[in-house]
């Protein structure tokens, strides 16, 4: 196996994202450069860490490896603590508005390829995207807080949270929108 420099990397890289301008929108060539801009810089870095690497002796390289994984548990736990409803163990609604019209948006296009390439036939089952919402609504929560105090009604929350987590799928995107 020949092993290559840090520059017939970065070669290979800029080639393969490379590509030709067809007939494509502005803001399609626009879309793919900043893609190919961003692996290439990808690339640059992985290759800048391989060298540093490379040159390191065992216990240094330990080490390193050691501290790259401290910050990624770290900044684990940053994004959980930004994304995740810290009572309920659920998404927060930001995350919600932000990632279910992504995902729907991916479906249809998915659908919409299936069909095409399958040469489309109506009323066809399976064709469509798969997609379903559930929205549960607490009924008189305020009546418990207003009872019970906020400790009661947090706790119900919690618990309420714990059911969703342990039904529902990790995939599947399970978010607090109210409160």
């Amino acid at each position: 196996m020949t092993k290559l420099t840090p520059e017939q990397i970065i070669s290979i890289a800029e080639k393969t994202t490379s590509r030709g301008s067809e007939e494509i929108s502005d803001w399609r060539l626009e879309e793919e450069e900043t893609q190919r801009n961003d692996i290439l810089n990808r690339v640059r870095e992985r290759v800048r860490t391989v060298m540093e690497v490379e040159n390191m002796s065992p216990h240094e390289r330990a080490a390193y490896v050691i501290e790259k994984e401290d910050e990624l548990a770290a900044m684990r736990e940053m994004i959980n603590r930004l994304l995740l409803d810290p009572l309920t163990g659920l998404n927060v609604r930001r995350y919600y508005e932000e990632t279910v019209p992504r995902m729907i948006e991916d479906r249809l296009k998915q659908a919409g390829i299936i069909r095409e390439l399958s040469g489309f036939r109506e009323g066809v089952e399976g064709e469509g995207p798969e997609i379903a919402m559930l929205m549960i609504d607490a009924d008189h929560f305020k009546n418990i807080n207003d009872t019970f105090g906020h400790s009661a009604g947090d706790f119900v929350l919690k618990e309420i949270g714990e059911i969703i987590n342990r039904l529902f799928r990790k995939r599947d995107i399970k978010a607090r929108y109210g409160g």
